[in-house]
């Protein structure tokens, strides 16, 4: 498993491993299909037969659900490149994260 679905997977938003070029891949894959089924419907000068429209319905649904999916995995695949380019025992805070506020017990 990679950071990126492990550090999504924290979050509860890992797809087991699909990344948002697979999804996009899916997504590019409904809307080809539903074209092609289109194409063929206007090529032979007729409307959708009542699977044609059924099967164009099904994967517009679906394309439309994969959208946000993708959007989500984008965000955290950018998360994780951020976490992961942080050099060790940086936390990415301006200077370094050097606490402005001593700890408690700490001489001051």
């Amino acid at each position: 498993m990679g950071r990126a679905c492990r550090a999504s997977r924290k979050l509860g938003n890992c797809r087991d491993q699909t990344g948002s070029r697979e999804l996009r891949h899916e997504l590019k894959a409904r809307l080809l299909a539903a074209r092609d089924i289109a194409a063929k419907a206007e090529a032979q000068n007729r409307d959708y037969t009542a699977s044609e429209r059924r099967r164009v319905d099904e994967l517009m649904a679906k394309a439309e659900k994969l959208a946000p999916a993708i959007d989500r995995q984008k965000a955290l695949e950018g998360l994780a490149a951020q976490i992961n380019a942080l050099e060790p025992g940086d936390n990415g805070l301006p200077g370094g994260g050097a606490r402005s506020v001593p700890r408690r017990g700490s001489p001051r």
